[in-house]
């Protein structure tokens, strides 16, 4: 893979051709410096296609890392120079995800959930009149429960932040709604973010 996300499983393969050279061979696999994998290959005298996972630890920060793997043969070795090769990769930092919560804290389980799948998480209380959530390097939006703010109804998401939430969607940003005694209701309707909506 190219580009992964900082915090996911990272699955990759090593092509190793072996030029006529058979026999057991240790292969050692590197990323960002750290040994992530040692493993005997038996080398057949062709090519040995040996596949790794690696769980990128959250303290890989975003940006370029390099992956690298190395042979140690046992016996002669022609060229040494070609035992080694390396690649680099890009790690993306992690998904940010904005909850929008209509219950008081009811969202908690979730964004601790997703906390531990290493995604950044912001909550916002939707059922309080208040400024409108950042967009800018959301990757997913939750509205949960989250009320639509008409008339009397107290709420964040009024007419002007229902209207960027569709634009946001329409270019690619994700939305999940999840129902609820406060949500998709007529106020739903009324506003532009049903256009959002299935």
């Amino acid at each position: 893979e190219g580009r992964v996300k900082a915090g996911a499983t990272l699955k990759g393969h090593i092509d190793v051709d072996a030029g006529g050279t058979q026999g057991p061979c240790p292969l050692s696999i590197k990323v960002d410096g750290a040994e992530v994998a040692t493993q005997d290959v038996a080398l057949d005298g062709g090519h040995t296609d040996v596949p790794f996972t690696y769980a990128l630890p959250p303290s890989v920060t975003p940006g370029v890392v390099s992956v690298e793997a190395s042979l140690t043969l046992t016996g002669q070795d022609t060229d040494a120079g070609n035992d080694q090769a390396a690649s680099r990769l890009v790690v993306e930092r992690p998904p940010h995800v904005v909850i929008l919560d209509g219950d008081r804290d009811g969202a908690v389980p979730l964004a601790n959930a997703l906390k531990a799948e290493q995604m950044d998480v912001t909550v916002v209380q939707a059922a309080d009149d208040g400024p409108p959530p950042d967009l800018s390097n959301t990757d997913l939006v939750i509205l949960a429960n989250a009320p639509v703010r008409a008339g009397a109804t107290p709420g964040v998401i009024d007419d002007e932040l229902g209207e960027r939430l569709v634009k946001w969607v329409n270019d690619g940003g994700g939305m999940i709604v999840m129902g609820g005694p406060s949500a998709l209701d007529g106020n739903y309707a009324q506003n532009r973010i049903a256009d959002a909506l299935p």
